[in-house]
């Protein structure tokens, strides 16, 4: 995954509202199992949607690849179901991949999923978001590689991102993931995207002051 600039709590994605649960809906559906001291009884139906905690949405990924083996080109590599575990919400991660320095074989500098050197000598970086991370609420994911980016005020409170991931398509490499558009219609654009992020003003300035 390609790094591009990172936070965390302080997104605030625009999409549609992400799925809620409440109490009441818990606890009819703990009866409806009947759980109440039976720990280790399984459940008799699938999981609820909006118990899903799978950032992509996909929290039955086998059952998945098993309903969608009929249809016309679909192939899922082994590995698939086990790399989803792998895709987080955008700002999940904090490790920068940029490097200040080359580890030259320190250890300490070559640890999985974190941070090289970062004694940046013009001061510190911060992650807000990694190409690969999803949105939540639509299962969109950054695409990269990051090209020209800006922010600006959406309003008193909102700072937003933009930034355009490059494709290269069948010149070189891959094409980006598929964005689908006008609806009902559904037509799927590969090659360069335009992507935005809206981070929380105040919370913005403070994470980067920390």
């Amino acid at each position: 995954m390609l790094f591009l600039f990172a936070l965390g709590a302080f997104t605030r994605l625009q999409s549609g509202a992400a799925a809620s649960l409440t109490c009441g809906e818990l606890k009819a559906f703990y009866k409806e199992q009947a759980c109440c001291g039976q720990p280790s009884r399984e459940l008799s139906e699938g999981v609820p949607e909006s118990f899903c905690t799978s950032s992509a949405g996909v929290c039955a990924c086998e059952r998945m690849k098993t309903a969608l083996a009929g249809v016309p080109g679909a192939m899922f590599p082994v590995d698939f179901c086990s790399d989803m575990e792998h895709i987080k919400p955008v700002g999940f991660r904090s490790a920068p991949i940029c490097e200040a320095s080359d580890a030259l074989g320190d250890a300490s500098l070559l640890q999985d999923g974190q941070a090289g050197n970062i004694d940046f000598p013009h001061g510190t970086l911060k992650v807000l978001a990694t190409v690969g991370e999803v949105n939540e609420r639509t299962g969109a994911m950054l695409t990269g590689v990051p090209d020209g980016n800006g922010a600006y005020l959406l309003d008193a409170t909102t700072v937003r991102y933009v930034y355009q991931s490059e494709s290269y398509g069948q010149i070189s490499r891959q094409e980006t993931f598929p964005f689908f558009v006008n609806e009902p219609a559904h037509v799927g654009v590969t090659g360069s995207h335009i992507h935005y992020i809206d981070f929380d003003r105040t919370l913005l300035a403070q994470y980067m002051e920390a």
